[in-house]
């Protein structure tokens, strides 16, 4: 049976930093492979070999204490700053599919504006350029605008959107940061203030930051006062691939707790950051920037890299956010 499985426990994770059929520590090498004879998959290509991935979930303390998070696997702590990280994840159960998939903002695009501007059927996302709004003022006004305005305006918040509501109304959180631009962050049901909420690439609503464009200063700003003190950064439904804001769960401090949640794992393990992804011609890229007041954040991800597991204590939850915030609750319930 799968459950007697000694590698996996029926799961495809390692469970422990050391094989216990050949006794070998996970590496970064991906030609080191761990077979699971029982389970027959190859625990490499399930792409979380390197460390332990562990199916967590918050129990509340009685208020006013901090929140608390307790696992299967004894990873717990006290947090009482939260740093919430959101990407196009917590907003496709609400109807609003990422930018690139089927249905998403990219597609919509090429159906709209694709007799109009040719170049966006091969890059949708040339029409979101400060470029192509500077070049083309009359269709960026009259037509690009108020169409981008109307996208999927009508969507309510997600149980995951409300869940970082009940982390602030709890006192625990300190602010989040999201990548998209549908505004449910602030939806007014929710009650979050304005300046808890970073919106790193503006708003339908309130105005888009376009390719090209910096970051706005509000990102900056709060970038210098939340990290250093953060013991929890929680990233939902990202799989950190644009910069800079793919560089954020880097600047956590040592002894830190992130938590990674995202359908699917394997696309969070690489960006273009990366030495794999870079190749010899890419040596020369930068691979840190800028943000707010530290001078240089690491772009590509730390996550399965031996530093981030010495700096870090670190917990993955292969899910959909929504079904995460489920079993918080499902969790704080037993709890009470």
């Amino acid at each position: 049976m799968a459950s007697e499985c000694p590698v996996c426990d029926g799961t495809g994770f390692l469970l422990e930093d050391v094989c216990p059929l050949c006794e070998g520590e996970a590496s970064d090498s991906e030609s080191s492979c761990h077979w699971c004879d029982i389970c027959q998959k190859d625990i490499w290509k399930s792409g979380l070999a390197e460390r332990k991935v562990f199916p967590g979930a918050f129990a509340r303390s009685e208020a006013p204490g901090p929140c608390k998070w307790k696992s299967q696997t004894e990873v717990s702590g006290d947090y009482r700053r939260i740093v919430v990280l959101t990407g196009a994840g917590v907003s496709t159960s609400a109807g609003i599919p990422d930018f690139r998939s089927s249905g998403g903002l990219y597609e919509s695009i090429r159906e709209h504006f694709g007799s109009l501007v040719p170049a966006v059927m091969d890059c949708p996302e040339e029409l979101l350029s400060r470029r192509f709004a500077q070049q083309n003022p009359q269709l960026w006004e009259q037509k690009v605008l108020p169409w981008l305005r109307s996208w999927k305006m009508d969507a309510a918040p997600t149980l995951s959107h409300h869940f970082g509501a009940w982390l602030w109304q709890k006192g625990w959180l300190q602010r989040i940061y999201t990548q998209n631009v549908d505004g449910l962050h602030l939806h007014p049901s929710l009650e979050l203030p304005r300046d808890v909420v970073v919106e790193c690439h503006g708003s339908m609503a309130a105005g888009l930051v376009l390719y090209g464009d910096p970051l706005p200063q509000h990102f900056e700003d709060c970038c210098s006062e939340d990290f250093d003190k953060v013991d929890l950064v929680l990233v939902m439904g990202t799989s950190l691939q644009v910069a800079p804001f793919c560089g954020l769960p880097n600047m956590a401090p040592k002894g830190a707790t992130r938590v990674l949640v995202n359908q699917h794992l394997e696309d969070c393990r690489f960006n273009s950051w990366s030495p794999k992804n870079l190749g010899l011609a890419g040596m020369r890229m930068a691979t840190t920037t800028r943000i707010g007041k530290r001078k240089a954040v690491q772009l590509r991800p730390l996550w399965w890299d031996r530093k981030g597991s010495s700096r870090w204590t670190q917990v993955f939850v292969q899910s959909t956010c929504d079904s995460f915030v489920e079993s918080f609750y499902r969790s704080k319930a037993e709890a009470n």
